[in-house]
């Protein structure tokens, strides 16, 4: 998700006119999502960090894991992007983040994960942060 939003603020934002920057926008969708979009990056570290200690094939094989999930979503964007054309899908998707309809709530099929996640995270912080 964190990656989809960056995207469409990148090709999206000057397209429609809008005035904030591709940056501004992610973060004012990462602010909202803030416990998430942090334990999927700690995790993210935590795993590399993993993968690093095991050496360069376990480190290369997670790197791969990472960018076969980028395409995924890159495919998943331009898919829409074929289906709907370029213009609309902007339209729909900026509309959708700034609504919050993009947001992660109790809604999103993975919450129950993602909430894991981020008791994960606030565990590992504080396992990390103690000496």
């Amino acid at each position: 998700m964190n990656f989809t939003v960056g995207r469409i603020a990148r090709d999206c934002l000057a397209d429609l006119g809008r005035t904030e920057t591709p940056q501004q926008f992610a973060e004012s969708w990462q602010q909202r999502n803030t416990k998430y979009v942090v334990a999927a990056a700690e995790y993210i570290q935590a795993r590399f960090n993993e993968a690093t200690a095991k050496g360069d094939d376990t480190k290369n094989t997670l790197l791969e894991e990472l960018a076969s999930v980028r395409r995924t979503a890159e495919g998943d964007l331009k898919g829409l992007y074929d289906k709907h054309g370029k213009d609309a899908t902007c339209k729909r998707m900026t509309a959708l983040i700034d609504g919050g309809a993009y947001d992660i709530t109790p809604g999103v099929p993975m919450f129950k994960e993602l909430e894991a996640l981020s008791a994960w995270s606030q565990s590992h912080l504080k396992e990390q942060a103690t000496p």
